[in-house]
């Protein structure tokens, strides 16, 4: 009787998934597209705080429409009534390292919550 790594229960096989949890202030204009199947993606630039003598830390998040406990116009939403300089909040899983990426990235499968507006910081100071 052989066994497989990651096998659980009979025929249910669980794929290793790393989370994260992102607090980070948009770097970039969200970009919003359509795949050819119709369905909405957004992507939005972060950029984490410096630590001693390092360049910021950059990530990519993707938010697809409908995704996870995602609503269908989610992405639009976030490519739409996010703007540059806006403090986020986002939950997701970390995607593989692909060549062509530009940064790290995350897909996001939770609502995006803004913490903090460009202007409202901008006001204050």
């Amino acid at each position: 009787m052989s066994t497989q790594q990651g096998e659980a229960n009979g025929n249910e096989a669980r794929d290793a998934v790393m989370r994260t949890f992102i607090r980070a202030r948009i770097a970039a204009d969200p970009e919003f597209k359509r795949t050819s199947a119709g369905v909405g993606i957004c992507r939005i630039p972060v950029i984490g705080e410096a630590g001693p003598a390092s360049r910021p830390p950059r990530l990519s998040l993707y938010i697809m429409d409908g995704g996870g406990k995602l609503k269908p116009q989610e992405a639009k939403r976030c490519a739409y009534g996010l703007h540059p300089g806006d403090v986020i909040q986002a939950v997701g899983a970390v995607g593989p390292e692909r060549a062509k990426a530009r940064h790290q990235e995350v897909v996001v499968d939770e609502p995006v919550k803004l913490r903090a507006r460009a202007a409202e910081r901008a006001g204050a100071a």
